[in-house]
């Protein structure tokens, strides 16, 4: 499999679908959904010498991408490759006392999993066979409410989560765990009269653009990016635009791999799935044979449910709206009697999970396996 690195020139607009009549600004979203950057690599792999994209569309559609994954490397040599993952759904954070030494704030790290069902709980249908969530960190909060934490966790950070599932609540400084959001840059912009070739009176835009740097008070001192695996042989190396207002963005393969599924320490029929991009199920917020494979879902940690659609190039139309489950939900399962468990995650680690074949082509439901 040959993994790829995605560098955006300046700044990287994932547009989220909001109309822009009437001066409104493009907003992005937080993340590019894994449909972009497949298109992207998928035209890396289209281009002729002469610069124009001579792969039949429907040919070009069954090249299968794996990703996005947020990445970070060295901002000067470009080593030391570090992935991050989305937060997981099933790590809470609350605030703490302060480090008595050093006087910083710090978060507490709690942990959700499927407990016993209360008496005379009520469900939908649809969720009655599912478990509840509960604490499975003590003490438990008392009447706190969530504190905010890193929107991305380092691969390091969610092997040990995944592994390693905590009993108690762990303390770290505000602000020193993972990675916060990426950073929104505002720019206000002019059109361009045909004619002039100069600026159109009255005719101003803005545009909110994602741009994939750290702060400048990180040590990391990281060059951030996307890196997106595709086995493809035709695709090349050649800078292209990547999302709206067709941004310049840098193509080049990596030596490094994806990262590879760790072997459980103490498997057991009971697993944890968490999504490394949104998912598309037939059935809504719950997951279909292409994760389960004869597993039976136990409990979720779903998020909001997030929207999808785009323009079919294609059709010159636009596509149909569908309504996907969002990166870092977590999926709890039970593997049949006698079924091997190491076998089971590896089948599934780094791989697609949605329920259609295509949606798995273009990379949503990316996942990742670990213990309960």
């Amino acid at each position: 499999m040959s993994t790829w690195w995605l560098q955006p020139r300046d700044s990287l607009l994932a547009r989220d679908g909001r109309p822009t009549d009437g001066g409104a600004a493009m907003t992005t979203l937080p993340f590019p959904w894994p449909s972009t950057t497949a298109g992207f690599l998928r035209n890396r792999a289209g281009i002729d010498d002469a610069g124009r994209f001579h792969l039949d569309p429907q040919e070009a559609l069954k090249i299968p991408v794996r990703g996005p994954l947020l990445a970070g490397r060295h901002a000067v040599t470009g080593e030391g490759l570090t992935f991050y993952a989305p937060a997981p759904a099933d790590a809470v954070w609350f605030e703490a006392p302060q480090d008595e030494d050093t006087k910083r704030p710090r978060l507490a790290l709690h942990r959700l999993a499927p407990g016993a069902r209360p008496g005379g709980a009520l469900t939908d249908d649809a969720l009655g066979a599912l478990e509840l969530l509960d604490w499975a960190t003590a003490p438990h909060p008392d009447k706190a409410k969530p504190a905010p934490g890193p929107a991305f966790w380092t691969w390091t950070e969610l092997e040990a989560w995944l592994k390693r599932p905590p009993t108690a609540p762990a303390l770290h400084e505000k602000g020193a765990y993972g990675l916060q959001a990426l950073p929104v840059e505002e720019r206000m912009h002019v059109g361009i009269n045909h004619d002039t070739q100069a600026a159109d009176d009255g005719v101003l835009f803005r545009t909110r653009m994602l741009r994939f740097a750290t702060p400048r008070e990180d040590a990391r001192r990281q060059q951030l990016g996307l890196v997106v695996a595709c086995e493809d042989a035709r695709v090349k190396a050649l800078a292209g635009t990547l999302g709206g207002e067709r941004r310049a963005a840098f193509v080049e393969p990596l030596k490094d791999g994806l990262p590879p599924c760790p072997k459980l320490d103490a498997p057991s029929r009971r697993l944890r799935v968490l999504l490394l991009t949104p998912a598309l199920f037939d059935a809504g917020a719950t997951p279909g044979e292409a994760l389960l494979g004869g597993a039976r879902l136990l409990a979720a940690a779903v998020g909001r449910p997030e929207s999808v659609s785009g323009w079919d190039m294609e059709a010159r139309g636009p596509r149909a709206t569908r309504r996907m489950v969002p990166a870092g939900s977590v999926f709890w399962v039970e593997l049949p009697q006698g079924a091997d468990a190491n076998a089971w995650a590896q089948a599934r680690w780094l791989r697609s999970i949605s329920d259609q074949e295509q949606d798995r082509r273009d990379g949503f439901g990316l996942c990742v396996v670990g213990e309960v």
